[in-house]
């Protein structure tokens, strides 16, 4: 197998919807038409060809938009029972024999031809009966690489992501060029960073003169699978672009600060549950007059517009856009769809500067099973975050008594990132010392980091309880690990005897 060339980078169409292709090998068609990632093969078939590469690409018209590296192996195998051009025999037979595998310099034929037959049916013009005839071989097997961690986090426990692959090949025999659809369409759920296809195989009838494979059209497709997507299914169509922030029929007049933006009432209510409730309390149906709502302030009036033109356009594409704020936006109104679509959108961008920001969205929203698989994301990438001050920051405002033991690992772990933090994290366990923290810190965490747990006993005898003669006065405190009598008796005579020995 040849080393693999270069990433070639491809931006692609892949979506299987609308798709054009051409299975009728009689007529003609160009390569125009390809849809899709290009794998470039340009050999002929009757070469033996095994070429393993990799290219990259976008699912641009999926949302959110996706970046994966495709590896694939490209295998060519020939019959050797191929129909000889009589006219050309010594220049299109194949000839059977040991040697290399194919380069694009010059492809010498292997042992890597074999007999291959492929059933054909005439139907009618013959007895229906099934005939073997000489064909050759295409095949392909996929490999994906993900750049994000999609997989990893999610805020709905069901949510699967589904992906769909499509493939056919551009094949030239003589001067004729069309496309043939490989069999089956490949299907599967994602489950980690590398997903893996099942082999695809094409049989081409043998001819005389030879098949040339120029290249092979890839098409994909994610779903989104579990979760609510029934709900999002049946969801009311009403796009209208035209109408966003047009004056035309307007019956409701939306004002934020010094701003008054014209609206409808029956494209906002049908979007949002927030509006639906304001229109149902309106009293100026009657007399035709336009509804007035006023907005609040709490949603900055950027991400009003941006939560306005979804509305109007169901379109979603502002790469500049902060979408932690625009789904505050959209939870303040009740906009559940554009809420999933910013969810998706954050999760599909997930890397290690903006862990920290999901988690703070998750944590304010009570989202738990977000949180639940974002704290396990920050968990295994905890010794990059610790160097972010964002992550150091929002891990004190988020402390409780079920994470201050994680907050006080991380200061025992890396005690030169977390040296400003270690102090509010002592004085937050000091406020809530209680019988149940002190069992947690005399537990596991006291036997993974005794200095750590010893300093953090030190530091609530110092400030909770004022010192050794005021806290006997004043409370009835246990120590951190208690020293059974026996073993404290044992030694204290221990201790005697040395010092007999000594004198």
């Amino acid at each position: 197998m040849s080393p693999s060339p270069p990433i070639i980078k491809t931006t692609s169409q892949l979506s299987l919807k609308g798709a054009k292709t051409n299975d009728n090998c009689n007529s003609n068609s160009s390569s125009s038409s390809c849809r899709g990632a290009v794998i470039p093969i340009d050999e002929p078939i009757t070469k033996a060809l095994s070429k393993a590469s990799t290219i990259e690409f976008e699912l641009d018209e999926q949302w959110p938009r996706e970046r994966i590296k495709l590896g694939y192996v490209v295998e060519l195998e020939a019959s050797k029972k191929r129909p000889r051009d009589h006219t050309n025999s010594d220049k299109d037979s194949v000839v059977v024999g040991s040697g290399s595998s194919s380069s694009s310099s010059g492809v010498r034929s292997s042992d890597k031809l074999s007999d291959i037959m492929m059933d054909s049916d005439f139907g009618d013009e013959c007895d229906g009966e099934a005939r073997q005839i000489p064909a050759d071989r295409l095949s392909l097997t996929f490999i994906l690489k993900f750049h994000n961690r999609a997989h990893e986090v999610l805020y709905e426990a069901s949510r699967k992501y589904l992906y769909r692959v499509r493939v056919r090949a551009l094949v030239k025999e003589g001067e004729r060029e069309f496309h043939l659809l490989f069999p089956r369409e490949l299907e599967e759920l994602r489950e980690g960073t590398f997903m893996h296809f099942e082999k695809q195989e094409l049989l081409l009838a043998a001819s005389a003169k030879p098949w040339r494979v120029t290249h092979v059209c890839l098409e994909m497709e994610r779903v989104s699978v579990g979760g609510n997507d029934d709900e999002s299914k049946t969801r009311v169509r009403n796009a209208r672009p035209d109408l966003y922030l047009s004056p035309f029929c307007s019956d409701v007049v939306l004002s934020h600060g010094d701003q008054v933006i014209p609206a409808h009432k029956l494209i906002l209510a049908s979007k949002s549950r927030y509006f639906r409730r304001v229109f149902a309390k309106d009293k100026n149906e009657a007399t035709c007059r336009p509804t007035i709502v006023v907005l609040s302030d709490i949603v900055k009036l950027d991400y009003v517009y941006r939560m306005l033109e979804f509305i109007y356009t169901e379109r979603l594409d502002w790469p500049e856009c902060e979408y932690d704020e625009l789904y505050c936006a959209a939870s303040k109104f009740e906009v559940d769809e554009l809420k999933r679509l910013c969810l998706d959108r954050l999760i599909f961008d997930l890397t290690v500067a903006t862990a920290t920001r999901l988690y703070t969205l998750a944590w304010a929203f009570g989202l738990e099973t977000l949180r639940a698989t974002m704290k396990k994301y920050m968990e295994r990438n905890e010794a990059q975050l610790v160097k972010e001050l964002d992550y150091r920051t929002t891990l004190i405002k988020t402390l409780s008594q079920d994470s201050c033991l994680d907050a006080l690992r991380l200061c025992a772990k890396y005690p030169e990132a977390m040296r400003d933090e270690k102090h509010e994290v002592f004085e937050f366990v000091a406020r809530h010392y209680d019988p149940r923290l002190r069992d947690q810190l005399s537990g596991s965490f006291f036997a993974e980091f005794p200095r750590m747990a010893h300093e953090m006993f030190e530091f609530v005898m110092r400030t909770r309880f004022g010192g050794d003669g005021e806290r006997e006065d004043r409370f009835s405190f246990e120590p951190l690990v208690e020293i059974p009598c026996d073993a404290s008796s044992e030694v204290q005579s221990r201790k005697t005897l040395s010092t007999d020995d000594s004198a």
